[in-house]
């Protein structure tokens, strides 16, 4: 079993985030109270020295999980943060319902129904309570959907050669993505997925700074609408 991967993640931090590896100017991986851990810079790019197959396990379900996430604030405090890893409907109950692990590590099914807080006693379900729900929450640790070319000359014959059905598509490096919002705050064009698509390590980092100013907007209103309510 590989050592746990702690995300270090700043305290007013927001946005997707883009861990690509092999990377010879990448970030070393540090000795952690858990295990190792990577920090978030502020453009949301971790570029990481180690392959992915060195740090990460194949999944994130409870014995074969070590990633977790961790607000740093500015004091130094450690807060562990819930993921959020995807949904559906539940026919019988007619609620939404959620996969989810929360700030105790609890990996179970979740139910947001505010109807349903009370109800505790189902074993196959795990309910939120609504502090929990407010909290600062990943989503979707995953494979990126940014392809990053290894070879940037490469790409741009690849581009150039748009009309050719017969072009080759050309080496990129292993990455994986997550996104970090309170919930119910605005991420429209701020979510990693909304990156994707053939570039290169450098057009990845110039998408993620040219949002830079969107992800402190929605914030910004999202901490002023907090204080009003």
């Amino acid at each position: 079993m590989k050592p746990p991967i702690v995300f270090l993640i700043p305290e007013h931090f927001i946005g997707p985030v883009f861990v690509v590896f092999d990377q010879d100017d990448g970030q070393d991986l540090k000795t952690d109270p858990l295990g190792v851990s990577l920090t978030v810079p502020e453009s949301g790019l971790i570029k990481v020295k180690s392959s992915k197959s060195e740090v990460l396990t194949r999944g994130m379900n409870y014995d074969k999980r070590n990633v977790y996430w961790m607000t740093i604030t500015k004091e130094g405090r450690r807060i562990n943060m819930p993921y959020f890893g995807g949904g559906g409907h539940d026919y019988d109950k007619e609620v939404n319902w959620s996969w989810y692990i929360d700030t105790n590590n609890q990996a179970k099914q979740i139910i947001f129904d505010p109807k349903l807080y009370p109800k505790t006693n189902d074993p196959d379900s795990y309910f939120l309570t609504k502090e929990q729900a407010k909290l600062k929450t990943v989503y979707y640790w995953d494979t990126s959907r940014a392809d990053v070319w290894k070879k940037p000359l490469e790409l741009e014959a690849f581009n150039a050669d748009y009309n050719n059905e017969s072009r080759q598509q050309g080496e990129t490096f292993t990455s994986m993505s997550f996104s970090v919002f309170y919930p119910n705050m605005n991420s429209e064009n701020i979510d990693a997925s909304d990156i994707r698509g053939d570039m290169s390590l450098n057009e990845l980092e110039k998408k993620l700074i040219e949002i830079t100013p969107l992800k402190h907007q929605y914030l910004k209103e999202y901490l002023e609408k907090k204080i009003k309510d």
